[in-house]
């Protein structure tokens, strides 16, 4: 049995222009979750996708969500991080992280 746990789903816009920045994003902001998938006890992957639903703000919504195949692991990365993260922040060396806002 696995356990998905939503670590990203936030809106980007999906013009191939904007694929830098979501792809930036994700390379800059899941290296803890990598690093803590080194540590973990029972295997640990990522799963990217993507809902272009109607309600899909900017075109899509870009979705991660980590999957776990020991319940005790999901235990523990919930506690030590605080997700979904659910925006892009770009900072003026147009470096990008995904943020959790609310």
């Amino acid at each position: 049995m696995t356990y998905k746990y939503r670590v990203v789903e936030c809106p980007i816009n999906d013009s191939a222009d904007y694929d830098y920045i979501w792809e930036s994003a994700i390379h800059n902001s899941l290296g803890p979750f990598w690093k803590f998938a080194d540590t973990a006890k029972g295997n640990v992957h990522f799963e990217k996708s993507f809902d272009d639903g109607p309600d899909a703000y900017g075109g899509a919504v870009l979705i991660v969500d980590a999957v776990f195949d020991d319940k005790s692991d999901l235990a523990y990365f919930k506690l030590n991080f605080d997700l979904p993260y659910d925006s892009i922040v770009i900072n003026s060396d147009l470096e990008t992280v995904f943020v959790k806002n609310g």
